[in-house]
């Protein structure tokens, strides 16, 4: 699609007087088209032209290039991450069932990573998105063994995201050459049955560096289904498992 969707155009009112419209660009042309002719074309509307040269304000993770002839056209400004309380403080906000205890330790170990020469140093998405992993292992503090076992142990993770919030993950564990465990695939509720979750497992399991995987395993409460379609069925008289479960 070229230029915006009709819900990619939001507009806002101030108090000084001044509209304000955020826009989402799905096409780095129509950035070009935005920023040369003050304009922008949607396909639902047409072309919207500004009745006055509008200041212009752009925003980037970085996890995509902005081309040369976009660049040109701007001022550079590098925003920082944010200190170590502030990020704390955002924590607490998006995830609000962290422990105060847990947030501080994520993110004051996340400010030293930063401090490591990465390929890719994490951002303020990689600390929350820690947090939520954290808080479904069930863990309360940030030992030694809870680092290993959520960044160590998974030999593949994969994220779902929708713009910058994440909305489902799976995660494999495995040796790596012969055998590989599908540990979760979640969804968030309000993001299912678009074929989202279908996608995200396809990518995980049949394409990147487990493809050579020969026994694969997982356990489904109700999605046998889905899984029948990637090549998964019912184990054979030779599979056994053993849960460790308390008395009772």
């Amino acid at each position: 699609m070229t230029g915006w969707g009709q819900d990619d155009a939001k507009r806002q009112s101030s108090e000084d007087g001044f509209d304000r419209h955020i826009v989402k660009p799905v096409d780095p042309q129509a950035l070009l088209e935005l920023l040369a002719e003050f304009q922008i074309t949607i396909p639902e509307l047409g072309t919207l032209r500004a009745a006055a040269p509008p200041l212009v304000i752009l925003t980037s993770n970085r996890t995509r290039e902005i081309h040369d002839a976009l660049k040109r056209r701007c001022l550079y400004h590098w925003i920082d991450y944010p200190t170590e309380a502030k990020e704390f403080e955002i924590v607490l906000a998006r995830v609000p069932n962290a422990p105060e205890s847990l947030a501080r330790r994520v993110v004051a170990f996340v400010h030293r990573l930063r401090g490591v020469d990465l390929t890719k140093v994490p951002g303020i998405a990689e600390t929350l998105d820690w947090a939520n992993a954290l808080l479904s292992l069930g863990a309360t503090e940030l030992s030694p063994q809870v680092v290993d076992e959520t960044l160590d142990t998974a030999a593949r993770v994969v994220g779902l995201y929708h713009e910058d919030q994440q909305i489902g993950f799976v995660r494999i564990v495995s040796d790596r050459h012969t055998v590989a465990y599908v540990a979760d695939v979640y969804v968030l509720p309000e993001h299912r049955g678009r074929g989202l979750g279908v996608e995200m497992f396809r990518f995980a399991v049949l394409e990147g560096p487990l493809v050579q995987i020969r026994k694969w395993g997982l356990h489904t409460r109700d999605a046998h289904g889905l899984y029948r379609r990637f090549g998964f069925g019912d184990p054979d008289g030779r599979y056994m498992e053993r849960w460790n479960l308390p008395d009772g």
